[in-house]
């Protein structure tokens, strides 16, 4: 079975967890968020951290 890789959504500065999904659907929230909640929350997947501008680069990574 395939099983998708989970991201995690997390508050910045701090590291609070929020909620776990699947990258494709962290993504759509993420996307929905407005700008300043941008600001304030990063995504972790695959052991990496993306915030900001990388959240960008991972959708577009993600896309492939």
């Amino acid at each position: 079975m395939n099983e998708e890789k989970q991201a995690e959504l997390y508050t910045s500065p701090g590291g609070k967890f929020v909620r776990s999904d699947s990258l494709r659907r962290m993504l759509a929230h993420w996307h929905s968020f407005r700008l300043s909640q941008k600001q304030a929350h990063l995504i972790k997947y695959d052991g990496e951290v993306y915030a900001g501008d990388e959240v960008e680069k991972l959708m577009l990574l993600s896309a492939r």
